[in-house]
């Protein structure tokens, strides 16, 4: 199992202080030493590609392996009642196969991930309200990249966004029991006006994301200086 293979080992990393929770009191992990690491994302590899073209004001951006408790259509139906409220013209921009498809003129699908990182430098701001998850590479990637993030407020997510971007409170809290049907944790009609507000005070919101933090090289040190540590 997931837990005998953990115990087995000497050290253990985890992408988030929730991840760590979480296998506390999931896994009932305990006396293994540890240490908090986030993943990270190359920079350099970021910077020195072109925006995607993009002729809205401003963009939102969501990327995700879709499925229900992902919660894309909590985000476009949020959008689409947004559309009437923002004082420009904006768009949103949906990277994978989505599980939820809406066709209008503010929403572009994209399938293919491999102009990932142009289409998140030629928007504005990131949408991941996935119900838990420890340490999105999505929300990693977004934040290298520069965009705030609006996110809810369980799981890893809100722990690595910080103050870089928004949190809303959509989700109770998580009463560590497995979640069995990833239906129940989706879609809520309670979702659009909390989203949609949220989407409408990011437009005029000045932000400066820069995430050093984050940044691959950063990480790739913090996990080399712990080898040591742990080797010596």
């Amino acid at each position: 199992s997931i837990a005998q293979s953990i115990k087995s080992h000497d050290f253990i990393i985890y992408q988030s202080n929730w991840s760590k929770i979480f296998a506390e009191k999931m896994l009932s992990i305990q006396n293994v030493k540890s240490i908090v690491i986030y993943n990270g994302a190359d920079y350099d590899c970021i910077h020195k590609v072109d925006p995607f073209p993009n002729s809205f004001d401003r963009t939102f951006v969501c990327c995700a392996f879709w499925r229900p408790n992902k919660r894309l259509k909590s985000i476009v139906d949020s959008f689409l009642v947004s559309l009437t409220r923002f004082n420009m013209n904006c768009g949103l921009f949906i990277i994978g196969k989505p599980d939820y498809v809406v066709e209008h003129p503010n929403i572009k699908y994209f399938h293919n991930t491999d102009s990932v990182f142009s289409i998140y430098k030629s928007s504005n701001y990131m949408c991941h309200i996935c119900h838990l998850e420890s340490c999105s590479n999505s929300v990693v990637e977004g934040l290298v990249s520069g965009l705030p993030v609006l996110c809810n407020n369980i799981g890893g997510t809100p722990e690595i966004v910080g103050e870089s971007g928004c949190i809303i409170q959509i989700d109770d809290s998580f009463d560590f029991r497995p979640v069995t049907n990833m239906k129940s944790v989706g879609f809520r009609e309670k979702h659009i006006p909390l989203i949609s507000n949220a989407m409408i005070e990011m437009t005029k919101t000045e932000y400066s994301i820069k995430r050093e933090d984050l940044y691959m090289k950063t990480i790739a040190k913090k996990h080399y200086d712990f080898f040591v540590s742990a080797l010596s």
